[in-house]
């Protein structure tokens, strides 16, 4: 429903046939708050109008019915003004059929969902000025459009549905006939003619951004404040590029900055882009935390640096991630917490510094419809956490010069039947120990091991010598020092203790006896059975395997860097089989 008020209409200077332009004049008042002004020359054959317009406070809220076509929100409030020329004609062999050379704005704009009552969208003005729009041939060129205080309310329903997008209203399927038709005929009309789009400059000024999340418990709020700055030099020709420069808050403190250069109006569009935030406050998005990770959020900062680049529909991102002395709060149960050891990867990741950062590139052709960047971001993420907690002392090993892979980290190898560290397992823990000062928040548990077969020999030999020792003490008194052993007096001692084990066999067969009478064993044989009779306990292999935990702890430990809070024995247990030396097996935790 419009109403018009006060019209006046003035034609001046009417001469049938039209020969001359006739001066025109055309005012009035639009639903009581609206004024319209023309004034010019109209020319009937052929037709020609040379205008001046000035239209002010055109209010939109009664236009809402057309809106409605597309638009399932309420205008509340709202108004357009117009100032400029208009110039038409009909026969235009050296300029085009309209041109308009003016500024148009809306002000004062409020949009209210309609469903929930609630504001979703405003601004205080819309203004494009010193527009210039030529129609056939079409082109347009603006010199600044100024954005004035934008805000928008956005909100996660409980049930995951974004309120903006509920608001446009989608389109009818209807009858298509004909359509797809027309649709390629403008396509191919664009290209032939493409349409050029020239922006001088775009001025954003205290835009604000909230976004509410009720599908979280309790409810997420954080937003964008005091956001503005410049786009300049924006066109629809491939070559040009233009310089964006913009600025602003998260939460009223983290500074949000964006730079760079794009070309979002041609064929290709081009974008260049680096966006910096530094030190927000994780703290708000706990809620989120405790949810997905099960574990709430006590403090931390976030700082971005990421790197957009996309030319010929292929992305290329940079994504640095810093978090600062992040630290978790108590334990949440939640069916969506992810299955990976939190709190380890925290500890795998914070340097002694409290710092964790996170190097993500990513690339992907915009074209493939299956790629999505925000899924495909989560992805990248969880498959590098995953690699970290499969193989935590792959990263430990990039930490200092010559950890190499780091997988060799994970175990120190001895000799059978030995606890005494060889050099090279001693510059292992060197490096093992210097990749722990730099992770504060791990703790090193170690698990001594021994193997009932390597071990077992070597200990029976072991037993073995030091009988042999024994004995020579013996012979030569207590005061005489122990001398090196000989082949010969070895080999006397296995065939003494030999020949002690045959006299104690009573049960031996006459034809087993004359065998041995006939073929009599060689002294590495005679070796072998006095070894097999030598007894090695579980409680040998226990003790070994102490031994060997002690060993990596006390030199862990002797340089003092370490505190001994942070290196742990554990029971010892059997080694690993399928190695020629003996693994002691390390593990690591968070603190």
């Amino acid at each position: 429903v419009l109403e018009v008020d006060a019209l006046d209409v003035t034609v001046k200077d009417v001469r049938i046939p039209f020969t001359k332009p006739l001066p025109v004049g055309l005012s009035l008042k639009l639903n009581r708050t609206g004024h319209v002004d023309v004034r010019g020359q109209v020319a009937v054959e052929p037709m020609t109008a040379d205008l001046e317009i000035n239209i002010t406070q055109i209010a939109i809220k009664p236009f809402q019915p057309y809106l409605d076509r597309f638009l399932d929100a309420d205008v509340r409030e709202g108004a357009i003004d117009l100032n400029g020329s208009v110039q038409y004609a009909k026969e235009h062999p050296k300029g085009p059929l309209l041109r308009f050379q003016g500024n148009l704005a809306v002000n004062q704009l409020l949009i209210t969902d309609r469903k929930e009552f609630e504001d979703v969208g405003s601004w205080k003005s819309l203004a494009i000025n010193r527009v210039a729009l030529d129609v056939e041939p079409t082109a347009v060129r603006i010199g600044e459009i100024l954005w004035q205080e934008p805000a928008v309310q956005a909100v996660m329903e409980s049930d995951g549905t974004l309120n903006l997008s509920k608001l446009l209203v989608a389109s009818p399927s209807g009858d298509a006939q004909g359509e797809p038709a027309k649709d390629d005929s403008r396509k191919s009309a664009a290209k032939n003619d493409p349409l050029t789009i020239i922006v001088d400059q775009v001025k954003l000024v205290k835009a604000t951004a909230t976004f509410r999340d009720l599908s979280v418990e309790p409810p997420v709020k954080t937003g964008v404040t005091d956001f503005g700055g410049t786009i300049k030099g924006l066109s629809s020709k491939q070559i040009k590029k233009a310089d964006v420069d913009l600025a602003g808050k998260i939460d009223r403190a983290a500074p949000l900055k964006i730079a760079g250069k794009i070309n979002p109006l041609s064929e290709d569009a081009f974008t260049d882009l680096v966006v910096t935030l530094q030190g927000m406050d994780v703290t708000p998005a706990g809620p989120y935390s405790g949810k997905y990770a099960g574990y709430g959020l006590s403090k931390g900062k976030l700082s971005l640096d990421l790197k957009y680049k996309v030319s010929q529909q292929v992305l290329e991102a940079e994504n640095l991630v810093s978090i600062d002395q992040l630290t978790f709060g108590q334990k949440v149960e939640s069916p969506d917490a992810t299955s990976l050891p939190v709190p380890l990867l925290v500890a795998l990741l914070q340097d002694r510094k409290g710092l964790i950062e996170i190097d993500m590139p990513i690339r992907g052709d915009l074209n493939d419809p299956d790629f999505k960047y925000g899924k495909v971001v989560i992805s990248t993420l969880l498959n590098l956490l995953g690699k970290v907690v499969a193989s935590p002392f792959s990263l430990l090993g990039k930490l200092v010069p010559g950890g190499g892979s780091g997988d060799d980290l994970q175990f120190i190898e001895f000799q059978p039947g030995s606890a005494v560290l060889a050099d090279d397992e001693v510059k292992k823990l060197a490096l093992l120990e210097q990749a722990l000062d730099e992770r504060a928040g791990l703790r090193l548990d170690i698990k001594g091991t021994s193997d009932a077969v390597h071990d077992g020999a070597a200990l029976r030999k072991r037993k073995l010598r030091d009988r042999l020792l024994t004995k020579i003490r013996r012979e030569r008194g207590k005061s005489a020092e122990p001398v090196e052993i000989s082949v010969e007096q070895e080999q006397r001692f296995v065939e003494e203790l030999f020949a002690g084990l045959q006299a104690k066999q009573a049960g031996v067969s006459e034809k087993t006896a004359d065998q041995a009478e006939s073929t009599p064993p060689t002294a590495e044989e005679m070796k072998e059975r006095v070894l097999a009779e030598i007894s090695v306990t579980d409680a040998d292999l226990e003790f070994l395997a102490m031994e060997r935990g002690e060993a990596v702890r006390t030199r862990l430990l002797e340089s003092g860097k370490l505190e001994s809070g942070r290196v742990f024995l554990l029971e010892a247990g059997a080694a690993d089989p399928g190695h020629e030396l003996v693994r002691t097996q390390l593990a690591l935790g968070a603190g």
